[in-house]
């Protein structure tokens, strides 16, 4: 409104005093908001006479209204010269011919290259004449590119603008010139073009004016801008090119489809470049393109366009010739060392290392030494490691040498890293994965030794330290799971080629104790990741809170059963291994070499054989207990003699012993079989029809039959919590036990609505048992609240959900069978897991604290008492459910 009042003035007929009126408007301007400063201003040659604008413009000066090179000023300025030089002519030409008279000997100012754009602007009459003005000033030297910069510096935005502008006139020429100087100034100034990229994305509007031509060259600016280094601030950027390019991939019409594959290939391109010059996005990028390809995602035909490509990349960068040297200012002497008899593959090429055994030499090296020593054995173990993942596949006598033969390399390796370690405190590794939350990670040290040689500045030989590699698993490369395919080897006969490629000699290779333990250490620990819960271990490598599934992407691309199944596979060969190593314990004992160290008998082997005698029933521990269920006849009958039998008999053993019915089940492995008992009864009658009204009464019966079966395993495992109440423990109760519950609402409640009156007691029954099993879960609802475990408490809203459901639906087939005097409701106190109550704050002080502890249901077979009091209650006849809220804090 004040603009629109204020620009009236423009159409006053005549002015009797402009003095008076200028003094009035520059009132109005003093006091005016700066966003209407600007408008005011430049309104002012349209109001006042000629004779006005010198005491106008002193006025400016000395009023405060701009300040030394301050761009809203200069605008202003340009703003009024505009508005000006557009209705006086004369001026134009005037100005025009003053700047052509300058001497060549003299300096131009930006000034003056200002005026000439701004009547080029202005004046279309004289635009030749400009034109032929600034040609001969730039040919005579007086305009030079450091005039433009000065000249531009504070006006790029406007620039941008402008440019943006012409890309958008569908001018051809106009368009391309644009596209052109953007790209230019986005090559010589990205840090000044990504500030005004908001102008640029813009033209993303209006693709359906630009040629193909200039559709490329529009992405490859933006991409530039977007995914070059530093563009945390241009994510905005990216967002709206994702954007236009899936939209455009999407469409139907060839037009716009173009535009997409276009864009795409633009910014893989860009994405490409820019992860060349980072070593970490490179690593990231063929990491995520090796993904792809072992999963599947990629057809043959594209790999084997790219293949070449990548591996003649790779062979440039990483390969060299053998009898050269890498030349370079190397710490250390170079050599070429873990190579294999022949060098027709990369797995049996030698790696240009140093001797990296320390012997005397550790206690001389510095900390700086010590930590490139670690690097580069770290690298050469990774290198090796995803050779090994390479070839383990190969089935040929050849390559099957050449993979134990690395794994010999990677366990020698492995030592020698360790010696290293111990005396190299707070060495943090070159990163091998990306599942890490953060990439800035702390290995956790495991050497207090360490610690104290760090304070002393030395290394002494007395000192003895010890560092478990496994602390450090999140900076090695994950092993695939097809390379336990190598348990299958037995002896594995290698033919050494003479340079003719004839057959040489003849080597019989091997798996040895120390690769079979690492094998089996590594399957171990993917086992106990994909058949565990969750929170059963926690991270022992890094300092900072980690995530136990660091090092295990690839295991986690497939399911636990097929995992499971695969596993299964190796069972002949382990049991084999199994034998071999009770042979060799029993040999030991015939010659009474029982004692470690005695004669004959090498204590390192010793040690080594006993742990992988520990790791084969680890893992076959695990193992049957999940697949075991999966291959019963009966299901309900194998949860009934494990749970009611087996665990039994573990409680009443001693603490190391097993179940003497199953000796697989031990305290170590009772997590795994609780789990997996839980997981097959959920399954087991999720999977059992609801039936119908219509089915016939033997139908019924039998489904009536099963359902006790199963609502009595499910009792029998839910009260195992009173004695086994770990964190695993209570985790499975919640989760599987609310999805018991709802099968339970879905696949049994519609049988006892048409069961009730012809089996009354039947169903009654089977509702007090599991009354007795709803009101464990409420307990344990309370436990989670009272000790605050975030990891249980996230199950409670939803298991609650279901038990108030459970209510309603039980009193709905009550009142259905006209037996609505079974069903009472009353208060439902909150106790732990041992049935005491639980005592909040607010119970202690209030004698209401009843209607805090929730509601409950109750069922009796007789008349609905009196009295709602739960311990009036006999717990042998009634049935009660919660609707329960907790007790407030």
């Amino acid at each position: 409104m004040p603009r629109l009042i204020f620009s009236q003035l423009k159409w006053l007929d005549r002015i009797v005093d402009g003095k008076d009126l200028t003094a009035k408007i520059m009132q109005l301007i003093s006091i005016a908001p700066v966003y209407l400063q600007h408008d005011f201003v430049t309104s002012l040659p349209e109001i006042l006479g000629d004779a006005q604008h010198a005491d106008v413009g002193k006025e400016l000066s000395s009023s405060g209204y701009q300040e030394d090179n301050s761009p809203n000023c200069v605008m202003l300025l340009f703003d009024i010269l505009k508005s000006t030089l557009r209705y006086e002519k004369i001026i134009s030409e005037a100005w025009i011919k003053a700047i052509e008279n300058i001497a060549p000997e003299s300096e131009h100012q930006s000034f003056d290259l200002a005026m000439i754009f701004i009547i080029y602007s202005t004046n279309t009459q004289a635009k030749k004449n400009i034109e032929r003005v600034l040609k001969n000033k730039i040919r005579s030297g007086c305009i030079q590119e450091q005039l433009l910069q000065s000249t531009f510096y504070i006006h790029f935005m406007e620039a941008v603008g402008a440019l943006v502008t012409h890309v958008c006139s569908g001018n051809e020429t106009e368009v391309d010139t644009a596209l052109d100087v953007l790209l230019a100034l986005t090559g010589l100034n990205p840090s000044a073009m990504r500030l005004n990229a908001v102008f640029v994305k813009g033209i993303l509007d209006y693709l359906d004016n630009l040629s193909p031509q200039q559709i490329r060259k529009l992405f490859y600016i933006l991409s530039m801008l977007a995914f070059s280094k530093h563009h945390e601030a241009s994510t905005h950027i990216q967002d709206d090119m994702h954007l236009v390019v899936r939209k455009q991939l999407s469409s139907t019409i060839f037009k716009y489809k173009l535009i997409g594959i276009i864009g795409a290939v633009t910014m893989a391109g860009i994405m490409a470049t820019d992860s060349e010059q980072s070593p970490r996005a490179s690593a990231l990028y063929y990491d995520e393109f090796a993904n792809l390809i072992q999963e599947g995602k990629m057809t043959p035909e594209t790999l084997e366009w790219i293949g070449p490509t990548i591996f003649n990349d790779f062979q440039e960068a990483f390969v060299v010739d053998f009898c050269v040297v890498p030349e370079g200012d190397f710490p250390f002497p170079v050599k070429a060392l873990y190579g294999l008899e022949e060098y027709d593959t990369h797995d049996d090429c030698p790696v240009f290392l140093t001797d990296l055994e320390p012997g005397e030499k550790l206690e001389s090296m510095s900390l700086k030494e010590r930590s490139f020593m670690c690097s580069l054995i770290f690298l050469t173990l990774n290198w090796f490691r995803e050779v090994v993942n390479a070839f383990c596949r190969q089935t040929s006598p050849e390559m099957k040498g050449k993979v134990l033969s690395r794994l010999k390399d990677i366990v020698e390796l492995q030592e020698i890293l360790e010696k290293y370690l111990a005396v190299t405190p707070d060495y943090v590794p070159p990163l091998a994965n990306f599942d890490l939350e953060t990439l800035d990670v702390i290995p956790h040290s495991s050497s207090a030794a360490s610690a104290k040689n760090k304070k002393r500045g030395k290394i002494g030989k007395e000192v003895k330290t010890s560092v478990s590699l496994q602390n450090y698993s999140a900076f090695f490369r994950e092993m695939d799971i097809e390379v336990f395919s190598v348990l299958q080897c037995g002896l594995v006969t290698k033919f050494i080629l003479d340079t003719e490629m004839h057959t040489e000699a003849t080597e019989v290779v091997q798996l040895g104790p120390p690769e079979l333990l690492f094998l089996l250490e590594d399957l171990s620990h993917k086992l106990d990741n994909m058949l565990t819960p969750s929170f059963t271990k926690r991270n022992p490598f890094l300092k900072n809170k980690g995530n136990r599934n660091i090092g295990f992407s690839h295991l986690h691309q497939r399911s636990a059963p097929e995992i499971v199944h695969y596993v299964v596979q190796l069972l002949t060969p382990m049991c084999n291994h199994l034998e071999n190593i009770h042979n060799y314990f029993q040999c030991l004992d015939a010659e009474d070499h029982s004692e470690v160290g005695g004669p004959g008998v090498k204590a390192q082997e010793y040690h080594i054989m006993a742990s992988c005698y520990q790791r084969l029933l680890q893992i076959f521990h695990g193992l049957f207990a999940c697949i075991y269920l999966e291959h019963t006849d009966n299901v309900l009958k194998a949860i009934e003699e494990i749970a009611g039998i087996g665990v039994p008999e573990l409680i009443n053993s001693p603490k190391d012993a097993s179940s003497s019915t199953f000796p697989t089940l031990t305290r170590h492995t009772f997590v795994i079989f609780f789990r997996v008992m839980m997981a097959e009864l959920e399954k087991t009658v999720k999977g059992l029809q609801a039936g119908t009204a219509a089915d016939s009464q033997q139908i019924h019966e039998e489904k009536l039959l099963y359902w006790n079966m199963a609502v009595r395993d499910f009792s029998i495992l839910i009260n195992l919590m009173k004695v086994f109440d770990s964190h695993p423990v209570l985790h499975v109760c919640l989760k599987y036990g609310r999805l018991f519950v709802e099968a339970f609402l879905k696949q049994c409640m519609p049988l006892l609505d048409f069961s009730f009156r012809k089996h009354r007691e039947d169903v009654l029954s089977l509702l007090e048992t599991f009354q007795l099993d709803t009101r464990l879960l409420h307990h344990l609802c309370g436990h989670s609240k009272i000790h605050q475990d975030m990891r249980l408490t996230k199950h409670v809203p939803l298991l609650k959900k279901t038990l108030e459901l459970l209510v309603c639906r039980v009193k709905a087939m009550l009142v259905l069978n006209n037996c609505r005097e079974a069903f009472w409701l009353g208060n439902l106190k909150n106790r732990d897991l041992q049935g005491e109550e639980i005592i909040s704050q607010n119970s202690q002080e209030s004698t209401a604290d009843e209607s805090e502890g929730g509601t409950s249901s109750q069922i009796t077979k007789s008349k609905a008492t009196e009295d709602g009091e739960e311990n009036e209650a006999s717990d042998e006849e009634k049935e009660q459910y919660s609707d329960e809220s907790d007790n407030s804090d």
